[in-house]
């Protein structure tokens, strides 16, 4: 969630399906939410372990999601590679991504989720393109 007061984001624990919704407190700062700077919401596929608990993030093949900052969210393109390579993030052009300075929250989402990503816009600027499927390709990565 924004609050322009801030200029910052509250990170919630969502529970889609009973509708529950509750900000992440940080302990170490009375109990206050945590705020944070940057969000990025990057899709991929996830799949579920047999045990149920325990989730595959399947980051080898990189893709787009969104980086959202200062109220405004723009479309991004984002690569990981192999266990050593670093997360990387561009604009859909694959220029170098320009990150504000500050905290920064990191969510992976399914991609069986993407139909159903919503975002309140604030009242600012948004920059934003829609996704288009083709440009997600998956391709192999081996890990030794």
């Amino acid at each position: 969630t924004f609050n322009p007061e801030t200029n910052t984001y509250t990170k919630e624990h969502i529970n889609l399906y009973s509708k529950f919704s509750k900000p992440l407190i940080d302990a170490g700062n009375e109990n206050k939410p945590v705020e944070l700077d940057n969000v990025f919401v990057l899709w991929t596929q996830i799949e579920r372990y047999p045990d149920g608990v325990l989730s595959k993030v399947d980051l080898a093949w990189g893709g787009v999601g969104y980086y959202f900052s200062n109220g405004r969210m723009e479309q991004i393109r984002w690569f990981k590679g192999g266990a050593p390579e670093p997360l990387r993030f561009t604009d859909m052009d694959e220029n170098p991504l320009v990150l504000n300075c500050g905290k920064s929250y990191i969510g992976f989402v399914d991609l069986d989720e993407y139909e159903r990503f919503e975002y309140a816009a604030p009242e600012v600027e948004i920059v934003e393109e829609e996704i288009d499927p083709s440009q997600v390709v998956e391709t192999e990565t081996e890990f030794e």
